[in-house]
């Protein structure tokens, strides 16, 4: 486990650096808004990561605080983009090139029995790439701008904590 991905952070942690307060973070679990954040500690009590935290201030920053789209789908979008945002962040700071990425989720609208058919979730560097693709719905994350855009205060928990495995968490995590 990498330290990006130790559950070392206090919901007063999360909260101080992001929107929800520890008493909106439990509701928000409750109402299983935040499934696959956080690990659960013997004392009952959820840690979080930084991948996590990422995650959380992505749903912040796309939600407008829940009144641009429901903090459910900011949250969910959160969880599948942190870690490419966090690919990115350490490029920038290291001063490696890379391309831009634009995240894409697109539905066709294919439906059979109730469930839609022909979703996908890709990954483009040039939004003219889009435009070959089959879709009545898309949605697009600007990577780039995201990660050009991270609060300082987590950028700099992001650099610390990958300082000495970022190699090693490039490698498993670049698209």
């Amino acid at each position: 486990m990498s330290a990006l991905e130790e559950y070392n952070l206090s919901a007063g942690a999360v909260a101080r650096l992001t929107d929800p307060t520890p008493d909106l973070q439990r509701n928000y679990r409750q109402r299983d808004m935040i499934d696959g954040y956080g690990e659960k500690q013997e004392n009952g009590r959820y840690n979080y990561n930084i991948i996590d935290l990422v995650g959380f201030w992505i749903c912040d920053r796309l939600s407008q605080r829940g009144q641009v789209m429901d903090r459910r789908d900011g949250f969910a979008i959160g969880r599948r983009v942190a870690r490419g945002i966090i690919v990115k962040v350490i490029k920038n700071e290291r001063g490696i090139e890379h391309r831009p990425s634009y995240r894409y989720m697109l539905s066709d609208g294919c439906r059979l029995e109730g469930k839609v058919y022909g979703s996908s979730i890709g990954v483009v560097s040039n939004l003219s790439a889009v435009a070959d693709l089959k879709f009545d719905r898309i949605e697009i994350i600007n990577i780039d701008r995201l990660a050009k855009t991270m609060p300082a205060e987590i950028k700099a928990l992001v650099m610390t904590a990958a300082e000495n495995e970022a190699d090693k968490f490039l490698e498993a995590n670049d698209e």
